[in-house]
């Protein structure tokens, strides 16, 4: 694995703020999205007695999970920092495993799917079909991010984008 930092270019600080601006605003429905609901059903189950705390207990978790997450974005979130210093690190990691997603059914993971050894950084990406033909199993896979809140900027191999859907952060040990 090997790191380097740089400095960010304007459209490297748009795509970081553009991403940050999707994840706010994202979080910031769901919140109202499950406030609304709390609401309803707190109206709607007036007559039950205590079964009515069983019910919302369901949509009481689920709305505190959605606070939980618009809190640590709006508030914990080291975007101000990645755009106001503009630095970015590179990051190379190797593809150890590839994984054929489900091409007749969609099961919960059905997309193709590269995997990186071990790095404190990413476990693994789910990849569009071309990308995932155009790698190989011990390729170098390079992540630019952004230094702080750690946004991908860009994901390439051998100077190709690579077209991800989802990725699988490594966990803290």
């Amino acid at each position: 694995m090997k790191i380097f930092e740089s400095d960010m270019s304007e459209e490297d600080a748009q795509k970081v703020s553009d991403a940050y601006s999707k994840e706010a605003n994202s979080s910031l429905f769901g919140v109202i999205f499950h406030l609304l609901i709390l609401i309803f059903f707190n109206f709607q189950f007036k007559e039950l007695g205590y079964y009515k705390y069983l019910i919302l207990l369901l949509p009481v978790i689920s709305t505190i999970y959605q606070l939980k997450k618009a809190i640590n974005i709006f508030f914990l979130n080291p975007i101000r920092k990645d755009l106001e210093l503009q630095k970015k690190i590179a990051i190379t990691l190797i593809i150890s495993k590839k994984t054929e997603g489900y091409k007749d059914f969609e099961l919960p993971n059905g997309s193709d799917c590269i995997e990186f050894e071990e790095n404190p950084y990413f476990a693994s990406l789910d990849v569009s079909e071309n990308s995932f033909y155009n790698t190989k199993i011990g390729d170098e896979v390079n992540f630019e991010l952004s230094k702080y809140g750690k946004w991908i900027i860009a994901v390439y191999s051998k100077s190709k984008n690579i077209d991800y859907n989802t990725y699988k952060q490594r966990k803290s040990k």
